[in-house]
């Protein structure tokens, strides 16, 4: 009976997915989120779909890193027996002000980013052989303009280079991890990141820019629909016919592996980012 945990599911492509995975064998399904209510809502639609499922819900926050590394220890110690076959670090906002989380870092950086990191770091002795951590990230990290002197955007923030840059940290993280523990004793894991399209979500729905929300509003219509992008692209990594397409890419874009010539993908910048994470997050790693 496979393991999974999917963050951000009340919403979106994590919701879809819950949908998807009994049928691919996931029977027990830690769901987070913010909002107990939808999750209580979510899990009694998904036990009236399917039979034999232990669906298991847990409220965090994930920009509070306080409120993430209790969810952690207690993903921990769930799932200390069983292990963990799926992992979807797919919770994620973008914030078009700029706005810090409680341990002071900007808001996009520490949810998108820094708050998955704790997440993964404290649950990797806990992953199955054979398992998937996948990262939906977005090809939003064409826009990424990255300094290392000022990752937590304290000048020159915009939201699309926050939000770009974010997810240019979760492709550079997924790699680091790759790189990290190839020669271990954890080098069956994958860890994936993934673009999930354009998706109609409720994604810049708060946005303060109006014009960002009226273009958001104007393509809406040629978006994908959740559960496309959660087929096709949130879980591509997981089917068997991809199998000898993993651990190769820097994302994957429609169902595919993609390597990009991105500079931040080189050596140097993942050693530069892995260390500011590691001196940031200090206190909860």
């Amino acid at each position: 009976m496979s393991i999974a945990i999917i963050t951000g599911v009340t919403n979106g492509i994590g919701k879809a997915a819950s949908y998807l995975l009994p049928d691919l064998g996931y029977k027990t399904i830690y769901l987070v989120g913010r909002n107990l209510s939808k999750l209580e809502t979510l899990k009694t639609d998904l036990a009236s779909k399917f039979s034999g499922l232990d669906l298991i819900l847990k409220v965090a926050d994930l920009a509070d890193f306080n409120e993430v590394s209790k969810l952690a220890e207690d993903l921990k110690q769930d799932t200390r027996d069983s292990g963990i076959d799926l992992f979807l670090n797919n919770a994620g906002i973008g914030r078009d002000v700029r706005i810090e989380n409680p341990q002071g870092f900007e808001l996009n950086l520490a949810t998108n980013y820094l708050s998955q990191v704790i997440l993964t770091e404290k649950l990797i002795s806990n992953l199955n052989q054979d398992s998937f951590t996948i990262f939906t990230s977005s090809q939003a990290y064409l826009g990424a303009k990255i300094d290392f002197e000022n990752i937590n955007l304290n000048q020159n923030f915009s939201m699309f280079r926050a939000y770009g840059n974010s997810k240019a940290y979760q492709m550079m993280y997924a790699k680091l991890l790759r790189n990290r523990l190839k020669d271990s004793n954890h080098k069956n894991l994958h860890f994936e990141a993934i673009h999930p399209g354009l998706v109609k979500t409720g994604f810049g729905s708060t946005a303060s820019n109006s014009f960002l929300k009226f273009g958001l509003k104007i393509i809406r219509p040629f978006a994908l629909t959740s559960q496309k992008s959660a087929k096709e692209n949130l879980l591509a990594p997981i089917y068997s016919q991809n199998k000898d397409k993993l651990n190769v890419a820097d994302i994957w874009s429609k169902g595919k592996p993609v390597i990009t010539k991105k500079s931040f993908m080189e050596l140097d910048a993942l050693t530069k980012l892995w260390k500011y994470t590691q001196t940031s997050l200090e206190k909860f790693l």
